[in-house]
């Protein structure tokens, strides 16, 4: 990453009292063929404690204006700040730039949809690339009122944080006033961004904001259909307003949109969201827009929120998708108020939003929707990433310490998410969820339109629940790495007669030794007529090493399983011991609640990944049950794991072996779904996303299964684009001659997602050529974020290391340079993406710590710690397997 703004430099800034911005964009040249170039005016007024040398954030191509306090100031501008004096008291600058669209998903992206040629932008600044569309104090803290205003193409919608306030047509005559202050008191010249408006353009302009942080602000334009226009009624004798409600899409786009599905859980979300935090939605209408190739699930801009369209099906969505799909709705929903209302001071609190959003993303799903499962998926999907996350040698608190905003950007990572999620869950049950709710209400009433820290938050939780909770916020939010939680069965002749929990844990791998409180549930189970029926239940509360609990006389007179975390309270990894381990993996499908069976699978899981069980054993428990596994979530993340265990921990040895076990598997399961179900689509997926079988009795049969599943010859299976274009890359990493069905698939699919498809087709083609065309494509300069996660994906898919091989120098090499030449998105999936798993962990080691050695950037650091951390513990695991 090229430009870095350090605590440091905020710190100093922070003293300001930032008033407004009225920022103008000329979006007019932007559907012309091959614009890479915008230009935008922004006026900042604010107020300093004293005359101080300091700088506007501004990423961009040039700076040709910079005005202050009414006069001309020479251009200081280094690409990424323009520098200034500014005086005592008063200050007024502007800045007038051009800027760079964006083709890496950071700040104003530009996209040209391939089924009709259309251009889309979208903006994405979340933690500061807002100074890659307008100069400003790219900081948190600094909340402003914002008064933007946009040139772009008449038949072009344009979305911002607040309703359009006019419209006005433009003309190369006559311009209306921009704003940039010439040197006489009140007079305004016509910005240099608009002279050169033509007919067929308009400038809308929006209501200003409410005080909110620059990472917020958003501006979508391009021809969106709006596909869902509706109205919120609030309560009005709770202080509530009407909410004008908006869905909007892609033209190309727009029929694959769940208008009613999008309507119901916004109108469920508003409605339950004012209940439990008793504060009017501030930011007037609530706009969603579906963008293309985006790096995030979704964005929490105030009154527009963004979404990815990986969330739009252009077949019939599996219950899976949609329950996904309402999850970050309410998720970004409960930003609304927890990022947006009040908003971290520094990206050290981070959590104060997102893990907060998280937790409430799967509380409001479950409550409020039809999907009373959700806290299922958040176990075994979300939680599953904080426990990986906070195994690696990274790992940091919740609570972290953040130096500058490229660490930020590192810590949106599933310790900052999940894990501070999974906290807030057993925070809720340790206090109440009264106690919760009264004290996020506390803190809204208190910080609303400023910024707060974990400070504020615990005064107000302490308050509500009416006891200290810092030593808790110590144990849970100031440490890292997991609690390992156990149990011990003490046995009479009636039965269980008692049992201890044991719980240990270290501040970070070999750090020093942490326990927590934990409030939990013990639930006994036993084998009767082959299933797991349930004995008993019983709630705890634990905080020692050991804490020992008696059971009443005969409520037990047996038990096969102990469950330590049934209902998934509270955050720890369960140890299950070799007899409970191999129960749970004959008998884990016939439990009866799927929150039960998704806490069994997490616990053979943390089993796996700790060299604990065999991956075969994990695999073949996992096909076993997948035929009769009835939660969606389950099913599609057990299936991905099952996978991943196959590539990441089978010796060598045994691969072609496991990998044939792994096609068996899902065919025969494919065969025993009910055609036209939703998991028949969730095996069929999956079957479609095997890694290369590898030389074995079953490779015949799956490439002969994945041709039918292309050519949509599978009862019942509705050959769906992403499903085939799916299947054709595995088949054409196998060898097959796919160029007609991909040149006929593409007439059915000119979409942009097609595209990206056939970009990952060219690089999964089994042949050196191949294999260097997209190496440069993902390398190089010119790909769109998409195509280079695409062209990574297809080059590492072969079984074939040979044709790796000659990239593992290239990759070290390209370590050199890749922080510095591409953005942190773009680094992330090259550094990740290609990271050379193909070769021995030896050869790695080598490698990646000469790599640290040279004093790489934080945050390639981090990742290759990471990525070396990843592969030692896949081979203790073969090692332990062999």
């Amino acid at each position: 990453m090229t430009y870095n703004l350090s605590r440091l430099d905020a710190a100093a800034r922070s003293a300001f009292t930032v008033h407004s911005y009225d920022v103008h964009v000329d979006l007019t040249g932007a559907a012309t063929q091959n614009a890479t170039t915008f230009t935008t005016t922004s006026r900042v007024r604010f107020d300093a404690p004293e005359a101080t040398r300091t700088f506007l954030d501004c990423v961009g191509q040039s700076v040709e204006r910079v005005v202050v306090n009414g006069a001309e100031s020479a251009i200081e501008f280094d690409g990424s700040r323009v520098f200034f004096t500014a005086a005592a008291g008063e200050n007024d600058v502007t800045v007038s730039s051009t800027m760079v669209f964006s083709r890496t998903g950071e700040g104003l992206h530009r996209y040209v949809d391939p089924a009709d040629s259309a251009v889309y932008l979208y903006t994405q600044f979340e933690p500061t690339d807002s100074r890659r569309l307008y100069a400003n104090f790219d900081q948190p803290d600094l909340k402003a009122v914002f008064r933007l205003s946009v040139d772009a193409p008449t038949e072009w919608t344009v979305l911002s944080n607040q309703p359009v306030a006019d419209v006005v047509p433009l003309t190369a005559a006559e311009v209306p006033a921009a704003v940039i202050p010439t040197s006489e008191e009140g007079a305004h010249a016509p910005a240099p961004a608009t002279l050169g408006a033509l007919a067929g353009n308009v400038r809308t302009t929006f209501h200003p904001t409410p005080r909110v942080s620059t990472y917020l602000t958003v501006l979508c334009a391009g021809p969106y259909q709006r596909v869902v226009t509706s109205r919120w009624e609030g309560n009005a004798e709770r202080g509530e307003k009407d909410i004008d409600l908006g869905v909007y899409a892609r033209a190309s786009m727009a029929p694959y949109v769940d208008a009613e599905l999008m309507e119901t859980v916004t109108r469920q979300g508003l409605t339950l969201l004012h209940e439990r935090f008793a504060f009017p939605y501030p930011w007037g209408k609530y706009d969603q827009i579906f963008v293309p190739e985006y790096n995030l699930g979704a964005m929490e801009n105030p009154g527009c929120v963004t979404f990815t369209e990986s969330f739009l099906a252009k077949t019939k969505a599996t219950r899976n998708l949609s329950q996904q799909l309402a999850n970050v709705v309410m998720h970004e929903m409960t930003h609304m108020w927890f990022g947006d209302l009040v908003t971290p001071q520094w990206w050290d609190d981070l959590w104060l939003k997102e893990s907060f959003a998280d937790f409430m993303g799967s509380y409001a799903t479950a409550t409020a929707t039809e999907f009373t499962d959700e806290w299922t998926s958040f176990c075994f999907g979300r939680k599953a990433w904080a426990y990986v996350q906070d195994s690696y040698p990274t790992t940091h608190p919740i609570l972290a310490d953040i130096p500058d905003v490229e660490a930020a950007s590192q810590n949106f990572d599933g310790i900052t998410y999940a894990k501070g999620a999974s906290v807030l869950r057993q925070l809720v049950a340790y206090v109440g969820e009264e106690a919760f709710f009264a004290a996020a209400r506390a803190f809204f009433a208190e910080r609303a339109f400023g910024t707060a820290t974990l400070k504020d938050f615990l005064d107000a939780l302490s308050a509500a629940s009416g006891r200290d909770m810092s030593a808790w916020a110590q144990a849970w939010l100031a440490t890292s790495s997991p609690s390992a939680l156990s149990v011990e069965l003490e046995s009479d002749a009636a039965g269980v007669a008692a049992f201890t929990v044991h719980q240990s844990g270290t501040d970070g791998p070999g750090g020093a030794p942490v326990l927590r409180p934990h409030r939990l549930r013990v639930e006994f189970f036993a084998v009767d007529d082959a299933a797991l029926v349930s004995l008993y239940q019983h709630d705890a509360v634990i905080e020692a090493a050991a804490t020992r609990f008696e059971l009443p006389a005969g409520a037990v007179p047996r038990a096969d399983l102990v469950l330590v975390n049934s209902g998934d309270l509270t955050y720890g990894l369960v140890h299950l011991d070799a007899e409970a381990a191999q129960v749970a993996l004959e008998y884990v499908g016939t439990l009866a609640d799927s929150l039960d069976r998704a806490v069994v699978w997490s616990a053979l899981l943390a089993s796996l990944r700790d060299a604990l069980l065999p991956a075969r054993d994990f695999v073949k428990a996992v096909l076993r049950h997948a035929p009769g596994e009835a939660d969606a979530a389950l099913l599609s993340t057990l299936l991905r794991e099952a996978r991943a265990a196959v590539e990441r921990f089978v010796p060598t040895a045994q691969l072609d072996n496991a990998r044939g076990e792994l096609v068996r598997g899902h065919l025969d399961a494919l065969a025993a779904t009910v055609p036209g179900s939703d998991s028949q689509e969730l095996v069929a997926k999956s079957l479609a996303a095997i890694h290369a079988p590898g030389e074995n009795p079953v490779r015949e049969e799956y490439v002969e299964r994945l041709w039918q599943v292309a050519r949509g010859q599978v009862e019942g299976l509705a050959a769906s684009p992403e499903l085939v274009w799916q299947a054709l890359i595995n088949l054409t990493s196998l060898g097959e001659d796919t160029a007609e069905a991909v040149k006929a698939h593409a007439l059915v699919d000119p979409s942009g997602d097609g595209v990206t498809a056939q970009v990952e087709i060219e690089a999964a083609c089994p042949s050196a050529a191949a294999k260097d065309a997209a190496w440069a494509l993902a390398t190089g300069a010119e790909a769109s974020n998409d195509h280079v996660a695409a062209a990574v994906m297809g080059l590492v898919r072969t079984a074939d290391k040979g044709l790796l091989a000659p990239f593992t120098a290239r990759y070290y090499e390209l370590l050199d340079t890749v922080w510095q030449d591409h953005s942190i998105a773009i680094s992330r999936w090259l550094i990740n993406g290609l990271y050379p798993r193909w070769e021995e962990y030896a050869d790695n080691e080598r490698a990646t710590n000469e790599a640290l050695a040279k004093d790489p950037a934080a945050g390639l650091r981090r990742l290759l710690i990471e990525r070396l951390d990843e592969v030692a513990r896949n081979e203790r695991a073969r090692q332990a397997a062999r």
